[in-house]
């Protein structure tokens, strides 16, 4: 039973998109730090997908365009980070809840492999 643990971290990893790049400029730091989350978060999960999702089946993907990034997110951690009165650029880490997005996948028939 020992090897199932580190197989399921394994997998739990699968799940996160590293060094991810943000970049936004807004009206003040706060709104620009929340306007690179936000895309970074919608750019991460689309590149998870990419991932873990067979080239083959890429067309299927447009079934969860819908789907809310933010909502599935499970963590974020920063990497580095720079801003102005204005802008906000960083490099993050999101992880992503690994269940959820294998139980949209599923729901769409979408294939995935961890």
């Amino acid at each position: 039973m020992g090897a199932k643990p580190a197989q399921a971290a394994k997998g739990e990893q699968a799940y996160t998109v590293a060094n991810y790049p943000v970049d936004a400029s807004d009206k003040n730091a706060v709104a620009a730090k929340e306007k690179a989350l936000a895309d970074g978060q919608t750019a991460a999960f689309r590149a998870l997908l990419k991932r873990i999702v067979p080239v083959t089946a890429y067309k299927q993907l447009a079934r969860v365009k819908h789907i809310q990034a933010a909502e599935l997110v499970s963590g974020v951690a920063v990497r580095s980070e720079r801003n102005s009165s204005t802008e906000y650029i960083a490099n993050l880490d999101f992880s992503f809840q690994a269940e959820a997005v294998r139980g949209i996948l599923q729901s769409h028939g979408i294939p995935y492999v961890d």
